[in-house]
């Protein structure tokens, strides 16, 4: 059970020391596919996000890559490899305006294999430029490369969303060969149990089993602790901020144009007014999430179709004719008859009140 040691400890070792390979300069970056049109320039690739835009990244058998980008407005970029098909987890980032670079590890996903490319995905409205890339490859030899894979799943970070509570596993020791972590503490558990029991009887004389497990439970819970520790403690964000209103903004890193829409609506819709939040069908998130913030402001989430929408959980309830305001967030219906837009955060996030 305990074969796969030294590997794993060689393949975090090359994780932190192996250098780049390969160093492609702005424009030698050409996507293997992208769902919106890429313009090339000296500069490097550069397309719009009308929402939503996905690249192909053209290398396989990557193990880390670095992405230097330049963003024009507010987007979430998530990635993982195309064997992901869009499943949970991916790992994802709120990039603002200004020039960022992007660390990408694909060997990080269970799903990954030596032919998967990287697939970057980009939610909000703006504009991206990719330009320069360092790529690292893994190695050749494929009994190294799983066990760096495992090292690689073992020690990623989680990814934390609205849903993450929804697609949590249990961790893996070895993704290769199927074995979880709560075996190998398991086997740790048992060991510890007999070393104490042992230990016990040479100092004391007595047989003491439970003390022996009493040790060997706390030992194996501080291991998970500490493993789970080193998955979360990167994905959380703990830096304070005073200001309500900027933790509203920027406290949806998954979802970048939601908080900023949710600080417009506390800003300019009156605390008498009646709101309706307007998402797209099937996203709960959104509506919720706004009227949540919008509170104590009576809010209803719009269901297209029905005449009488509810709030929070279904807690109170109001029609169209009662609505003064509308908080729209990537809506797929229009919105209703004698409602005009009036603020806006993106084309996509706006805040639209009656005709006058």
């Amino acid at each position: 059970m305990f074969g796969g040691w030294a590997s794993s400890l060689a393949a975090v070792a090359w994780v932190a020391s192996a250098p780049p390979v390969l160093d492609l300069p702005p424009g030698a970056l050409v996507p293997a596919a992208a769902s919106v049109p890429v313009q090339a320039s000296p500069r490097g690739l550069s397309f719009e996000v009308p929402g939503f835009a996905a690249v192909v990244l053209p290398f396989r058998g990557v193990h880390r890559a670095e992405l230097e980008l330049e963003v024009e407005g507010a987007v979430v970029v998530s990635w993982g490899p195309e064997t992901s098909r869009g499943s949970k987890p991916w790992r994802h980032r709120r990039l603002e305006t200004g020039a960022a670079r992007l660390e990408l590890r694909p060997m990080q996903f269970a799903t990954w294999t030596p032919w998967a490319r990287p697939v970057l995905r980009f939610e909000g409205t703006g504009r991206v430029l990719l330009g320069r890339a360092r790529i690292a490859l893994v190695p050749e030899d494929p009994a190294e490369a799983r066990a760096l894979h495992d090292a690689e799943v073992f020690l990623a970070p989680e990814t934390v969303d609205h849903a993450t509570i929804n697609v949590l596993v249990p961790p893996l020791w070895s993704v290769n060969r199927n074995v979880f972590l709560q075996e190998i503490l398991g086997a740790v558990f048992l060991a510890v149990a007999l070393a104490a029991l042992l230990l016990l009887r040479r100092r004391t004389g007595r047989w003491r089993p439970g003390t022996s497990v009493a040790i060997a439970a706390a030992a194996a819970v501080a291991l998970q602790g500490a493993h789970l520790a080193v998955r979360m403690v990167p994905a959380l964000h703990v830096t304070p901020d005073p200001d309500p209103e900027e933790r509203i903004a920027k406290g949806y890193p998954f979802m970048a144009e939601l908080g900023e829409l949710a600080r417009l609506g506390r800003a300019t819709i009156g605390a008498g007014e009646t709101v309706g939040a307007l998402a797209r069908q099937g996203d709960w998130f959104s509506g919720q999430t706004l009227c949540f913030n919008l509170a104590p402001r009576r809010c209803v989430v719009i269901s297209p179709g029905r005449a009488v929408h509810r709030g929070i959980s279904g807690v109170g309830e109001a029609s169209l004719d009662e609505l003064d305001v509308i908080v729209a967030h990537d809506a797929d219906s229009p919105l209703p008859r004698g409602f005009v837009r009036a603020a806006a955060v993106s084309p996509r996030s706006f805040i639209a009140r009656r005709a006058r």
